[in-house]
């Protein structure tokens, strides 16, 4: 399946791509006018609505090249029309400064009274006002803007250079060849035991080549997010991070807590692993991901779209609906072609009340699982569909909860219909994946956490960086790896270290996962009462802050109790495996 575009541009030529490019523009020189008005309730409602069309276009205009590339690297139509929507980037940044300095003396809860379109977006408002507290003046913003483009991003560019670049020699089957850095560590899936082991052995003696230079990216890129959050008035990196993910520090120690004590379930799951595979003392770091179980079973695209479908009519009519008309009107671009990204996304076209998928199908119970996830990111866009755009942005910590929540639904399903084999192999994956999203990611944050703290002092050298991931994956994985089995070079490949201004790219994901998890739960005790309860967290996602979003449906995530519920049901799935590995 190929997925059609249309309802966004018939294509780059249409006369409505180009009118709308144009008055993006005439939106954007608007601003000189609006920063001249003597501010009042109509002149502020006047101003959201422009703001509003002005980054709906924005939105549509960056989307469409952006997924036509997607599917077609070589597209140099698509690619011109993305440098040329990229270079009003810092125009439409300014536009944005320029609303939050608007609003600095205006007492939104007066405004709001007065004007309905304003109460609609009272929690945009303040969230824009509040960010005036974390802006510099112009010309600081206009300077620290034009640093980063020739520090942070200079270097994170640098390090993608040559992670791209970095080949690693490794011996298959009796014969040599060089492999990039992506297809080695994809090894560690491989059914040969010898070749996991070769292609981590390999990987971890190849990184001598290019420590030196993504230690010092690392450096680069950390001491500016140090630097900018304290100009910006952030207390450090982390209450930035936060601050952007509408997530209080409460929330983040609620979370760690619950991980924490369920450290010896996890490690328990990898020691039965490491028993199944035929070691000793726990699992070697190359056979996290060894495949402990087949899971016999293949589809059609066709075929998994229907199984998907199905289960979500199983939920409810609206996700059901929702995934039928994905299907049936061509929003999934599913095969694998040349010249096509790996991997798979769902993006939200909140203009055309639709969604596109992106994934390389091949007909596996993963693939199907993937299908399911993504088809839940664009079932939280439907929900937001009817919402304003400026309502409809929700943050990182809760992006992932309409994603887990689906794949949930039809990975539960499937174990249901198994035999006890297929069943088996269906739980490790499921398992593996929660191991990640908790015990790894939580040594993530530890590193990041352990090199901010000590760049504040000075560079990390290459040493310092290794022996702070081991000591991470010390805390997390524990007996559940073998002594001495580390990927002390961790921080080489996860690229989320080095994107710029986006600092602890990790916990959202520990997040997400627990608490799509813990609405399960809550969907189990309550059945069909749990339907409205769960469209209507999905519609506050973009209009509160994630502790009022859950407490919306009674849940106080100040607390661990929620989330060690969560892990109550991994434990499950963990005795359930257990036994039925041990037949």
């Amino acid at each position: 399946m190929d997925w059609n575009l249309d309802s966004l541009y018939p294509s780059l030529e249409d006369a409505s791509y180009e009118e709308d490019y144009k008055e993006l523009l005439e939106y954007l020189k608007k601003i000189e006018e609006y920063k001249k008005q003597e501010m009042n309730p109509s002149v502020l409602s006047n101003w959201l609505k422009e703001y509003r069309e002005m980054m709906r276009r924005y939105g549509t205009l960056t989307q469409y090249p952006n997924l036509r590339t997607s599917v077609n690297v070589d597209d140099t139509k698509a690619l011109k029309a993305m440098d040329r929507i990229r270079n009003l980037s810092p125009a439409v940044n300014a536009y944005t400064v320029a609303f939050s300095r608007a609003l600095e003396n205006v007492d939104v809860d007066a405004y709001v009274e007065e004007n309905e379109f304003l109460k609609e977006h009272k929690y945009f408002l303040e969230s824009q006002k509040e960010e005036n507290e974390h802006l510099l003046d112009d010309a600081g913003e206009e300077l620290l803007a034009s640093l980063t483009q020739t520090g942070a991003m200079a270097f994170s560019q640098l390090k993608e250079l040559v992670g791209a670049k970095h080949m690693v020699e490794v011996e298959i089957n009796g014969e040599t060849k060089e492999m990039p850095l992506a297809s080695v560590r994809n090894l560690a899936y491989h059914a040969d035991p010898a070749v996991r082991k070769e292609g981590y052995e390999k990987e971890l003696a190849s990184y001598k080549k290019i420590e030196d230079v993504v230690a010092a990216s690392l450096n680069a890129i950390k001491g500016e997010s140090i630097t900018k959050s304290r100009v910006r008035n952030f207390e450090s990196p982390l209450a930035k991070s936060l601050h952007t993910g509408r997530m209080d520090d409460k929330i983040l120690d609620s979370l760690w807590t619950a991980i924490d004590e369920y450290k010896p379930m996890f490690r328990k799951y990898l020691q039965h692993k490491a028993k199944l595979l035929g070691h000793e003392g726990g699992l070697p770091f190359y056979d996290l991901f060894a495949p402990a179980g087949e899971v016999d079973l293949t589809y059609t695209f066709d075929e998994a779209a229907e199984y998907v479908i199905d289960k979500f009519y199983a939920f409810s009519d609206s996700l059901g609906d929702f995934a039928k008309r994905a299907y049936e009107n061509d929003w999934i671009d599913s095969d694998p072609k040349k010249g096509k990204r790996g991997g798979a996304f769902c993006s939200n076209l909140h203009a055309a009340g639709e969604s596109r998928i992106m994934m390389n199908f091949s007909g596996s119970f993963s693939n199907l699982t993937t299908l399911a996830h993504e088809l839940g990111h664009g079932y939280h866009g439907d929900v937001l569909k009817k919402q304003s755009q400026l309502n409809a942005r929700y943050p990182m910590p809760l992006a992932e909860t309409a994603s887990t929540f689906a794949e949930t639904l039809v990975t539960e399903a499937a174990i249901k219909e198994a035999d006890d084999a297929t069943k088996a192999a269906i739980l490790e994956n499921s398992i593996s994946g929660v191991t990640q999203t908790c015990l790894d990611i939580r040594s993530r944050f530890l590193f990041e956490d352990d090199v901010f703290e000590k760049r504040k002092d000075g560079q990390l050298s290459v040493e310092e960086l290794k022996e702070s991931m081991a000591k991470a994956q010390d805390e997390t994985y524990g007996d559940g790896l073998q002594d001495g089995s580390r990927h002390a070079y961790m921080w080489i490949n996860k690229p989320h270290y080095f994107m710029a201004g986006l600092d602890y790219y990790n916990y959202p994901y520990a997040f997400g996962n627990l608490f799509a998890l813990g609405l399960y739960q809550m969907y189990l005790e309550e059945k069909d009462a749990f339907v409205e309860k769960y469209d209507t967290l999905l519609t506050l996602t973009g209009q509160a802050d994630v502790y009022t979003v859950a407490e919306s449906i009674g849940i106080d995530l100040h607390k661990p109790d929620f989330f060690k519920k969560s892990l109550d049901f991994v434990q499950k799935q963990i005795d359930t495996w257990i036994e039925l590995t041990e037949k």
